[in-house]
């Protein structure tokens, strides 16, 4: 590899590690979210509900969007940059995340909120978070894949 192909693939590689600082920090919190937070709120108490759940979706927010916008526009940089199946299928991948998010959970959300305890909507929730565990646990390999290939 020539100078100029190493200048510019080292800002490329810091770029990898940061998506998969990214990847890594959303692959924790929706595990943490599908195995123990959302299962649990089957156990809080009915009167204790819509205040317990207002607290916990504010203050879940201060980590999810973060690691969410940066992950996004990193692999937006990537696909821009670099291209390749691997970086656009985890783009693509990313985009049913957001809409699985926006269209499954965050409606759960909202009814939890709006209705107070509800173990049906709860369910629902773990159900449909499964599928946003699992699609961003295949970003995360597909992002350690890049890493090491």
């Amino acid at each position: 590899m020539g100078d100029s192909e190493e200048i510019k693939k080292k800002p490329m590689d810091h770029l990898q590690i940061a998506r998969n600082l990214f990847d890594f920090g959303i692959v924790v919190v929706v595990w943490l979210a599908q195995v123990i937070m959302y299962p649990s709120l089957a156990h809080i108490k009915e009167d204790a509900f819509v205040t317990w759940h207002r607290q916990y979706s504010s203050r879940i927010a201060f980590f999810v969007i973060p690691l969410l916008c940066g992950q996004a526009i990193i692999v937006g940089i990537m696909v821009y940059f670099v291209g390749g199946f691997l970086t656009i299928l985890s783009a693509a991948i990313i985009v049913l995340c957001w809409v699985s998010t926006f269209g499954l959970s965050v409606p759960c959300h909202a009814k939890l909120q709006r209705s107070g305890k509800d173990i049906s909507v709860i369910r629902r929730l773990v159900r449909t978070n499964l599928v946003r565990t699992v699609l961003w646990s295949v970003v995360f390999l597909i992002g350690l894949w890049q890493s090491f290939s």
